[in-house]
């Protein structure tokens, strides 16, 4: 008696039915249910933030009655007064404000004999444009500005 031995690389001709991995497993499926997220509430309408200058009506002051005519300098300007109509050139007086008393803090505590410095250097101060006709304050070129 012979015995015929069959190669054991072979594939048994069974196929094997596809079981999910859960179940292969033995672990029962859980119910999971997934909050549904609310519509997000409605909000006002928010206003743009661009940053837009008004242009001043002529001969109408704006509030507080000063005019913020940008890059004026130090130096006096040839202009038309928004306020008076009137071609003039501003006159400039130099203020202190407090960046001058910020920077004497500062000198005092680097080099305390010269703290002084700040209240009579221009630099160091406000340069406020004024009307020579009406008074009106047309702009300020802040400190350490040129």
């Amino acid at each position: 008696m012979t015995v015929k031995d069959e190669p054991t690389d072979k594939k048994p001709d069974v196929e094997e039915p596809d079981i999910p991995f859960a179940e292969a497993l033995s672990i029962p499926p859980q119910n999971v249910s997934v909050a549904q997220a609310a519509p997000p509430a409605p909000t006002a309408p928010t206003a743009p933030t661009q940053s837009t200058t008004t242009a001043v009506p002529t001969g109408a002051a704006p509030s507080g009655g000063v005019y913020h005519i940008p890059n004026l300098g130090r130096q006096p300007k040839s202009l038309k007064c928004p306020n008076c109509q009137q071609d003039t050139q501003t006159d400039v007086t130099n203020q202190v404000d407090a960046f001058t008393f910020v920077f004497c803090v500062i000198i005092f505590l680097l080099f305390w004999p010269l703290f002084w410095l700040p209240f009579v250097l221009p630099p160091c101060k406000a340069a406020v444009h004024v009307c020579p006709k009406c008074r009106k304050q047309l702009g300020k070129t802040p400190t350490c500005c040129g």
